[in-house]
């Protein structure tokens, strides 16, 4: 008899130590992680005529064309906080660095100079200064500014200058017209010729590959 009770405790203690154990697996077990939200955002810019005028968004009546001591300013709105880098080719071909790598003034001139440590984040105006711009220079042609976003800072080993060497200077007929583009597409805005799209979607493709967000504005300035 009292070796039939010692079996019935000695096997109750092992069904409890049994269920305990497969409870604390499960309790320790990690839950599904939700699905990695698409980076999204937008790149405005903001036109200045001269220093007295008000900023007025590349795309509304009285923005374009840009003039010499005319000026821009950018800025930058993602819906989840990724590393931002804005870089300007202007329209004497120079491949100009902007954010993070300037904030007010054209320290930096090298986009291969390994720009500063900066923390993801989700909002970046350039310049930083409230009211101030940068400045076009005198040539005509075209200007164009081009958001690139990441998930991880931007490595050492990929080189800028290289990636926006053959960068196509396209030709405005139309001195109101501009060109927007983004990868991955939303809605690919423009006012310009077909011909002036297809040309900047095929040059940013190969940086596609780089980046997971990519906006390019690009717009006429008169000389």
């Amino acid at each position: 008899m009292i070796r039939r009770q010692l079996g019935c405790l000695l096997l109750v203690a092992v069904i409890l130590v049994a269920a305990g154990f497969a409870a604390f697996r499960f309790s320790t077990r990690k839950p599904p992680q939700p699905a990695e939200q698409p980076l999204d955002g937008q790149l405005s810019v903001f036109i200045r005529r001269n220093l007295a005028a008000q900023p007025v968004e590349v795309d509304q009546p009285g923005a374009l064309p840009v003039m010499a001591r005319g000026s821009m300013s950018l800025e930058v709105h993602l819906n989840q906080p990724a590393f931002i880098y804005l870089v300007w080719l202007d329209s004497e071909g120079n491949i100009v660095p902007l954010y993070p790598w300037n904030t007010d003034n054209l320290e930096v001139k090298n986009v291969d100079e390994p720009p500063p440590v900066r923390r993801a984040t989700k909002v970046v105006f350039s310049p930083l200064q409230l009211g101030s711009g940068w400045t076009f220079g005198p040539r005509g042609g075209a200007e164009t500014v081009i958001l690139l976003v990441r998930r991880t800072a931007l490595p050492d080993d990929l080189k800028l200058a290289a990636q926006l060497a053959s960068f196509p200077m396209p030709q405005f007929e139309n001195s109101t017209a501009f060109v927007k583009v983004r990868m991955p597409p939303r809605q690919n805005q423009s006012s310009a010729p077909d011909s002036n799209h297809r040309a900047l979607t095929d040059f940013l493709q190969p940086l596609a590959k780089h980046f997971d967000l990519i906006e390019t504005v690009q717009f006429p300035h008169s000389p």
